[in-house]
């Protein structure tokens, strides 16, 4: 079902014929979209009065199997163990009673998204990030119409308007006839996914929230008490090292002033760096209290140790060195570091005097507990950004050295919108998500060995202006 975290890998297996696991139990993940030949045996354990719902199920088992008993003896029959009677049911209402289908998560998520992104390529031509959100979420809907597999019996009904969408190119500019084709004819198709229904969910609410601060509707606050919950669920999975490398966004989700002037690139980041987590959240139903009764014997008596313990006023620091920096974007270290220029020994002093001064918001011993050995320049530059201006100044020299295609334009756009947020980038990041939607292997796939060590080279420079120099 929806909670297995590996649900795939055991789909894979089953699809293998003389391998484990030969019985697959499921709850509705095997209905559609999955060809087994080997599949002689259908037990029905529930209630279906879809006629469509029935014949797909019915479908798992009328593959041909050549072999499958010994040589020449091949597949000819599947036994159907029917606990329900459905059988009975359509045998006497051929044509059952079709209720309005209930849309899977996928399905509303290529909805909303196709929403969004017709929505946003309306943006005036000055709100560029509006604009690359909406490229991004074509993109994103053109690779799930793409990997659709036309040798599904359900794909080959729409066979014609699956291979239209298929060209990239007719994705530029959605008209209202085409955003109808592609919800009501091509959102429901299966389509594989490595994904865990908690990713997917989290993935629904943000494009939920998105919808909402379009429409200016007051549903935005629901969205975002929800996904402040969801962080707060995350805060105490810091031993799980994926988690850990989120936790500076994680406690600022939980902030007022995070959620101050938030835009939809910034809500689509946030959704992919979180999505994968949600799975780590304890679940809140299901737990039960579990009673003892034992005897304890009582032993010797042994050294009491003073241990570590958290301190309850971390989350409050980070909070504070936040807020300090974000309030004093006019000193003139904090923009020398937004625009990308090299800082001194001088220029942090400057910093430090006010950050750690007696009446500051932290002292320098707990700056180093709270944020261990990270340069304040890098910490500055991560919280408040770099100016979107210098990170474009940053690759003016490459964009202008030789042509470059469309994708590669693309993706040194997604690169300074990157830095316009973080500010400081890892080269590893380029080989990652978001930069693998663009290719399978990011920066190496999108530029040849040459080409991906100079923007490699240009990133590290960037950050190496927010580390001190000698002047």
């Amino acid at each position: 079902d929806h909670s297995v975290k590996y649900a795939q890998s055991l789909i894979d297996d089953f699809y293998i014929k003389d391998k484990y696991p030969q019985i697959a139990v499921s709850v509705d993940m095997l209905d559609t979209g999955i060809d087994v030949p080997e599949v002689v045996n259908l037990v029905f354990f529930k209630l279906v009065r879809s006629k469509t719902k029935f014949w797909q199920m019915i479908g798992r088992g009328t593959r041909l199997c050549e072999d499958l008993f010994a040589p020449g003896d091949h597949k000819k029959e599947f036994i159907v163990f029917d606990y329900c009677q459905n059988l009975y049911f359509f045998d006497a209402n051929p044509d059952g009673f079709e209720t309005g289908v209930q849309e899977s998560v996928k399905q509303k998520i290529f909805k909303r998204r196709l929403e969004i992104a017709t929505a946003l390529q309306m943006a005036e031509p000055a709100d560029k990030g509006l604009l690359e959100l909406s490229e991004q979420l074509k993109y994103q809907l053109h690779s799930v119409v793409d990997s659709f597999n036309l040798d599904n019996f359900i794909i080959r009904k729409e066979r014609r308007n699956v291979e239209i969408f298929a060209k990239r190119e007719r994705w530029s500019s959605l008209s209202e006839e085409d955003s109808k084709v592609l919800a009501d004819k091509l959102s429901g198709l299966p389509s594989p996914d490595n994904g865990n229904e908690f990713a997917r969910r989290f993935d629904l609410l943000i494009l939920n929230l998105q919808m909402a601060i379009l429409q200016k509707n007051s549903a935005q606050e629901k969205y975002q008490i929800k996904i402040t919950e969801i962080a707060s669920g995350l805060e105490d999975k810091t031993t799980i090292p994926q988690v850990a490398a989120q936790m500076e966004l994680i406690l600022e989700l939980q902030t007022e002033v995070w959620w101050q002037d938030i835009t939809l690139p910034i809500l689509e980041d946030t959704r992919i760096r979180i999505r994968d987590l949600v799975r780590f959240i304890d679940p809140e139903d299901g737990l039960q209290n579990v009673y003892t009764n034992f005897e304890d014997d009582i032993g010797e008596g042994s050294t009491e140790y003073n241990l570590i313990r958290s301190d309850p006023k971390l989350k409050n620091y980070y909070s504070n060195v936040q807020r300090f920096i974000r309030e004093h974007q006019d000193h003139i270290t904090i923009r020398r570091l937004k625009s990308n220029q090299p800082v001194s020994k001088t220029d942090i002093a400057a910093l430090e005097d006010i950050l750690f001064s007696e009446n500051g918001v932290i002292s320098r011993d707990e700056y180093e507990n709270t944020f261990g050995e990270k340069p304040l320049g890098i910490l500055v530059r991560s919280i408040a950004g770099l100016d979107r201006q210098a990170a474009k100044l940053a690759f003016a020299d490459f964009l202008a050295a030789a042509p470059l295609l469309p994708d590669q334009i693309s993706f040194l756009d997604a690169v300074v919108e990157y830095l316009s947020k973080n500010g400081v980038m890892e080269p590893k990041a380029m080989f990652e998500t978001p930069f693998t939607h663009f290719h399978d292997q990011g920066i190496a796939g999108v530029f040849d060995d040459d080409m991906s060590k100079k923007v490699i080279e240009l990133v590290r420079t960037v950050n190496e202006n927010a580390e001190v120099v000698s002047r």
